[in-house]
């Protein structure tokens, strides 16, 4: 009796699919032998790693399907992409935003871009941890009444401050609703409650009395979508086009079936052992 074999092929490893096409192990493995940039542990590369790495397959996948679907493919894999990129920044140039596009964009960004209250303000200190209270209130109101007898607020402050500012003539800077580090939130408080120009009483902090002259008090602005409509539509338009390849990609993964073998991935021997 003739006995007849058959050599059954071995099923290849496959570690992810995308729309029932496969990505085998062995793809994976030449991949990601290659990735010296990212970090490994105990000569292997951890979970995070390899799917950062399948992630790339993934993409790359779903690009060179896209290539064939349009017909760009047959040639260099960069010339085909580029191909498929040009194409997609053309279309999208072509297509104007819509409004809720630009809607979007304006919520997502004006909260940066709204000009928040400030005001810039000079400061007179007398310190009052040495002379006490009583002397430091004086020597304050013996500043402010040089001032508001016409004496320029920088050379009384040169003459009286004893605040890190003095050497500006008083100059704190612009200061927000928040504060600044330098300042004690009471000389805040009291400046955003003052009229342009206006000049404070003396006060007390825990340094010492103070006189504080606003020099700007600029109110909110907020970043309003109505005046800014054109300026948006073109910063958003910009970004799109910019962002065409990382859209596309986002599009073809929604559109598409992709499983990973979380058992497989795990296990792939990588590194030295």
């Amino acid at each position: 009796m003739l006995l007849v074999t058959f050599a059954l092929a071995a099923t290849p490893c496959v570690v992810a699919t995308v729309d029932s096409i496969p990505i085998t192990c062995d793809q994976f493995l030449a991949v990601a032998a290659s990735e010296t940039s990212l970090e490994m542990h105990a000569g292997k590369l951890d979970l995070a790693a390899r799917h950062e790495v399948l992630d790339g397959l993934i993409r790359m996948q779903l690009l060179r399907a896209e290539e064939n679907r349009r017909g760009f493919s047959g040639g260099d894999e960069v010339e085909s992409a580029r191909l498929l990129f040009a194409a997609e920044r053309e279309a999208a140039a072509a297509r104007p935003l819509s409004e809720a596009e630009i809607e979007a964009w304006w919520r997502a960004h004006h909260a940066a871009l709204d000009k928040p209250e400030g005001v810039a303000i000079e400061r007179i200190l007398v310190g009052s941890a040495l002379r006490g209270e009583v002397e430091a209130k004086r020597l304050a109101e013996d500043a402010r009444a040089e001032i508001v007898a016409g004496n320029e607020f920088a050379a009384v402050a040169l003459h009286y401050s004893e605040a890190p500012s003095a050497h500006r003539g008083g100059d704190e800077g612009w200061v927000r609703r928040e504060g600044k580090t330098t300042l004690d939130p009471v000389i805040v408080k009291t400046a955003f409650g003052m009229k342009e120009e206006e000049l404070s009483p003396v006060f007390m902090t825990a340094e010492g009395a103070n006189v504080v002259l606003v020099t700007v008090h600029e109110a909110a602005v907020p970043y309003l979508l109505e005046e800014h409509r054109e300026d948006i539509a073109r910063v958003a338009k910009t970004e799109q086009l910019s962002n065409v390849a990382d859209a596309l990609i986002a599009r073809l993964l929604a559109a598409s079936t992709v499983t990973v073998d979380e058992t497989e991935l795990a296990a792939l021997p990588i590194g030295s052992p």
